[in-house]
């Protein structure tokens, strides 16, 4: 059984991997990455890390960076590896097939709500990208029908994304708030591609913080350029 996802498919560039780690792959954080760089070909020494804080911070990196206070990491640089974690959250894969640039994005919902998709785009932006040569993928994270609210922090989602339920809860779509974030930035919708896999619902592939609560552990996400071409 394999240990790993690859959604390079969808960005139509096999050498630009767009990766995330499965339950089954065993081992720390940092275990993992190496493993991940290993089966994708990567660069172990490029890899850049954060302490993610469910913050709406991107930054532009043209090193590896370690344990940065960051959710997000933008990069031209062909011998970085982007990586994050994750374990219900969205992560976010970017690329402008003109320019080069290439960014992975931890979107958990205070991220989504501080609109830290946009803040990718604009981050691109300011470094030579354009939204319609720009294609994103969305990996697997927590769907609808299990990202549930309460009373106190719903008026934090705008009414189109929530569903209420009859116990005084609701039902938010994290990834629909982060898709018409990224078109709100002229981003063709046909160049987003959502995986449609839901973590909590695939206990068999996912850890899911809502679902195991403490017991759950994180899937590591990577991005960058495989060795051969870096």
């Amino acid at each position: 059984m394999e240990n790993h996802i690859n959604f390079s498919q969808w960005f139509g560039i096999p050498e630009l991997i767009a990766g995330i780690s499965l339950r089954n792959m065993q081992g720390k954080n940092d275990v993992i990455r190496s493993k991940l760089a290993h089966v994708f070909q990567l660069s172990g020494e490029g890899m850049c890390t954060a302490v993610q804080t469910h913050s709406n911070r991107v930054k532009f990196v043209n090193e590896p960076l370690q344990k940065h206070k960051v959710d997000g990491f933008i990069a031209r640089n062909k011998n970085i590896v982007l990586s994050i974690k994750v374990a219900d959250c969205i992560p976010l894969f970017l690329h402008d097939d003109k320019t080069g640039l290439f960014g992975l994005i931890h979107s958990g919902w205070r991220g989504t709500v501080g609109e830290i998709a946009i803040n990718s785009i604009k981050k691109m932006i300011q470094n030579g990208g354009n939204p319609l040569h720009i294609s994103a993928v969305l990996g697997p994270s927590i769907c609808q029908n299990h990202f549930e609210v309460k009373n106190d922090i719903v008026s934090q989602f705008h009414s189109k994304y929530v569903v209420p339920k009859r116990d005084a809860s609701f039902r938010v779509d994290l990834k629909e708030m982060v898709i018409d974030q990224l078109v709100s930035m002229g981003i063709n919708s046909n160049s987003i591609h959502d995986s449609g896999l839901c973590t909590f619902c695939r206990e068999d592939l996912f850890f899911s913080y809502r679902r195991d609560k403490d017991l759950n552990g994180r899937m590591i996400a990577v991005m960058g350029w495989a060795e051969s071409v870096a």
